[in-house]
């Protein structure tokens, strides 16, 4: 069996990032995952391509942050991403989620040169 210790919202803040960075240098982790939509996953990007051996995948992200497209069934007046969708039950409109799902993995392809090694999200 293979022990998988993933740390996600790799992208969020150069905090968030050299955190998960400095956790995988010591062994804890295995393994994180990037958000594309946030404001430090070009940083993190390149992280990655210091640290090879550490697995990437895409974190899917429709909670929080800008999003890549414009889905307004999923955003807030300010353009950022609506989490409160979920919680009340209001309808997403499904293709404006798998656009904006399409182009955060295009942006993961176009910032690391690789695809995802898994996907995960909130």
């Amino acid at each position: 069996m293979k022990l998988i210790v993933n740390g996600d919202d790799f992208g969020i803040t150069p905090a968030c990032n050299e955190t998960i960075i400095d956790c995988y240098r010591k062994g804890r982790l295995t393994s994180c995952s990037l958000m594309t939509n946030m404001p430090a996953a070009k940083e993190a990007a390149g992280l990655w391509k210091e640290n090879p051996g550490l697995s990437v995948g895409l974190h899917v992200c429709l909670t929080v942050g800008t999003p890549l497209t414009q889905p307004a069934s999923l955003m807030k007046g300010d353009g950022t991403f609506d989490k409160s969708i979920w919680a009340t039950g209001r309808t997403a409109d499904l293709q404006e989620m798998e656009t904006e799902i399409q182009a955060q993995f295009e942006r993961f392809v176009e910032l690391t040169g690789k695809k995802p090694e898994h996907l995960d999200s909130h």
